[in-house]
């Protein structure tokens, strides 16, 4: 499930970019000269692909597989764990949202 994630990661991303597993079933990526709304399109586009891996029958039973993303945009002043906290706080948001969207 982990290389099947960062294989999603991976092949989104641009040549110049970079993609790592950070922890556990996080992963981060560093899109270089990418404004804000095109890290967004780059999540959610990795968060759809995400939905649409077909597991192997034995990972099957444990249900459907997916993730959430979030975003921070790095601007002067910012330090690297200030980014962070950020993408993580947006990253909880959106899990939050998903939450709500399939409780409805």
């Amino acid at each position: 499930v982990l290389a099947s994630a960062g294989g999603a990661l991976l092949g989104r991303a641009r040549a110049g970019d970079v993609v790592a597993r950070i922890g556990g079933d996080e992963f981060a990526a560093i899109l270089h000269n990418t404004p804000l709304e095109g890290a967004l399109a780059f999540a959610r586009s990795v968060e759809e692909l995400l939905t649409r891996i077909d597991l192997p029958p034995e990972l099957r039973l444990l249900g459907t597989f997916g993730g959430s993303a979030g975003c921070a945009e790095l601007s002067e002043g910012i330090d690297c764990d200030s980014l962070i906290a950020t993408a993580d706080r947006d990253l909880y948001a959106r899990k939050r949202a998903r939450r709500a969207e399939h409780a409805r």
